[in-house]
């Protein structure tokens, strides 16, 4: 029931070109939560559901905050920053900024952002 993502290197679907996959931690959470989990070199087991995720996604970027942690150190590496305005409310324009800390990639933080959106219209 829990959906799940796998990003890939460009049109591949081999498991050596996977970049990391992402899944709801909670079935039925009013507030959007990722886990994000980089892929590891050794093969899968059963067990993995009870190790800890590389990265945690809270929220969603449209409508509330969103920001991207990584959870062992509670280190905030994004977020979306939201200029509120009543007219873009009423006419259904957004504006925001993603604000990422260095050292963290954009293509990594965009595509969680897609993926949060995604999320939250599938509820």
């Amino acid at each position: 029931m829990r959906y799940k993502w796998e990003v890939y290197k460009g049109e591949s679907t081999e498991s050596e070109d996977l970049l990391f996959s992402v899944t709801e931690p909670n079935l039925f959470s009013f507030r959007t939560s990722l886990d994000v989990s980089l892929p590891t070199q050794q093969p899968s087991t059963d067990i993995s559901s009870t190790i800890e995720p590389d990265f945690r996604t809270y929220g969603r970027y449209i409508g509330s905050s969103f920001k991207l942690f990584e959870p062992i150190h509670n280190t905030l590496l994004a977020e979306v920053v939201h200029n509120f305005s009543w007219g873009g409310l009423i006419i259904g324009k957004y504006s925001f900024k993603v604000r990422v800390n260095p050292y963290v990639d954009f293509a990594f933080v965009i595509a969680l952002l897609v993926i949060a959106d995604d999320t939250s219209n599938l509820r």
